[in-house]
């Protein structure tokens, strides 16, 4: 994306865009979120406080069930059924993913 892009997307300026990439001037906390949202990130990595550009939410939180569930797999499972069950995740991720593409269209 285009400083352009950017500034029409949060409805700044390109010359406040501009500024703030330049270092000449700092956004206000609505325009920081605005760019944090535009650029998928926190506000937090636009302002160097985590080099991480999204957290990673604990597995805990989103889904509690599994989290248990594969925890005792990681437990009792040899490594050949680990492999196993990763690929079926992974096969399972691609093809959700690759639904949602088509439900954007």
């Amino acid at each position: 994306m285009t400083s352009a892009e950017l500034a029409d997307k949060i409805g700044l300026s390109r010359t406040a865009i501009s500024q703030i990439e330049r270092k000449k001037s700092a956004p206000s906390i609505e325009a920081l979120c605005k760019l944090a949202k535009a650029l998928d990130c926190t506000p937090d990595y636009l302002l160097g406080f985590t080099n991480e550009p999204k957290p990673k939410v604990p597995l805990e939180t989103l889904w509690p069930e599994g989290a248990e569930t594969l925890r005792k797999i990681a437990e009792i499972a040899d490594e050949g059924n680990k492999q196993m069950l990763l690929a079926f995740m992974e096969v399972f991720l691609a093809q959700s993913e690759g639904k949602r593409k088509k439900l954007k269209m």
